[in-house]
């Protein structure tokens, strides 16, 4: 058996290094991004085309050219549809691009305490059903605890010695950037 790549990126590495091919890839995956994410989604869920065009009452030609398509040509209906055989609600929504990732941080806190609010006000009234939500609300903030203490170890174990010596009162650094894990694209 060949190499396995962890991305296409990876793969035309080793298939071609010429760089304009490698561009030019770059460039194609950039335009189907949605398309991607569709077969990602399917694949997440075990199904194959086929079983998948069984579902959304279609052909698995359908679902191929949905699949490959560019993301200019996917509608909202074919989002619509794909989702619902998949058993999924699609969301959608705009946010500023120059949103710092501490603001994005902080709107996540709040929402989280707003859906924890509202599974509170669903139990009110139901002790059998409070008991339950007093179950989640206690493992939200153990995995909340487990998460902000995992982040607090890394930044301790980056490199002590510098945060304690550093005697600057200001600190430049690079600008951060999006990356396609961390927004999950």
């Amino acid at each position: 058996m060949g190499k396995r790549h962890s991305n296409v990126e990876s793969l035309m590495k080793s298939v071609s290094q010429d760089p304009k091919v490698q561009v030019q890839v770059k460039e194609e995956l950039k335009k189907r991004q949605l398309a991607n994410f569709l077969v990602f989604l399917r694949c997440d869920h075990k199904l194959t085309q086929k079983e998948l065009a069984n579902r959304m009452k279609c052909t698995q030609s359908k679902i191929s050219k949905l699949e490959m398509a560019y993301d200019d040509q996917i509608s909202i209906k074919d989002l619509l549809e794909y989702g619902r055989a998949l058993n999924l609600q699609l969301e959608l929504g705009y946010r500023n691009k120059n949103v710092k990732i501490t603001e994005l941080i902080n709107y996540h806190v709040y929402r989280i305490r707003e859906y924890l609010s509202r599974l509170i006000f669903m139990g009110k009234g139901d002790n059998v059903m409070m008991k339950g939500v007093l179950k989640v609300v206690e493992s939200t903030l153990g995995k909340f605890i487990d998460i902000v203490s995992e982040n607090l170890k890394i930044i301790k174990d980056i490199d002590k010695k510098s945060i304690r010596e550093s005697k600057d009162e200001i600190h430049i650094s690079s600008p951060l950037r999006e990356k396609k894990e961390l927004i999950g694209v």
